[in-house]
């Protein structure tokens, strides 16, 4: 789950982030700002719901939320049709609610189902999972950005799809 769901909902941002400010001509900061309603949907469940995901069944939490993220990457195809930033508020809000419901969990479920002397590892282990769905989802979203791209140098909005519908299926298979 912890490769699955950080794949999905955060190794697409850099791509995000080249196109706001190339394809829809935004400054950096502004592109910035677009990418916080992410964050701002993950602090918002992580606040409301936090703790009563340590209470839910862990299957439908980790299964659930990687699920939700998941999917959440499919609203982005609607960029082809219309590419304006605005296309990307359902794909942040939707990866922002899916990974704040399997990030406070995943360490916890990890370190309670191993042995007690292994705990801590379980836990590192989880939290390795994700650095290498996010380091690995930044390199083919990347390179799935670059092919589409056909030389241009930047990301065009074909590029930027193909990075979430990736990212999605990732999770879907996660």
């Amino acid at each position: 789950a912890g490769f699955a769901y950080y794949f999905a909902a955060f190794a697409a941002l850099p791509v995000l982030s080249r196109w706001l400010q190339s394809a829809a001509g935004m400054p950096p900061l502004r592109a910035a700002l677009v990418l916080t309603i992410q964050l701002a949907a993950f602090v918002v469940v992580s606040l409301v719901f936090g703790a009563r995901l340590h209470r839910a069944p862990r299957t439908w939490v980790l299964g659930g939320g990687t699920v939700i993220t998941g999917l959440a990457c499919l609203p982005g195809a609607a960029l082809l049709w219309r590419p304006d930033w605005t296309g990307l508020i359902a794909v942040l809000v939707l990866t922002g609610i899916g990974s704040a419901i399997v990030s406070p969990v995943l360490p916890a479920v990890a370190a309670t189902v191993a042995p007690p002397g292994r705990a801590g590892a379980a836990a590192a282990t989880a939290n390795a999972a994700r650095q290498l769905g996010l380091t690995i989802g930044i390199a083919l979203c990347g390179t799935i950005s670059r092919s589409v791209d056909a030389g241009s140098g930047e990301p065009t909005t074909g590029a930027v799809v193909a990075a979430l519908l990736i990212s999605g299926a990732v999770a879907m298979c996660g």
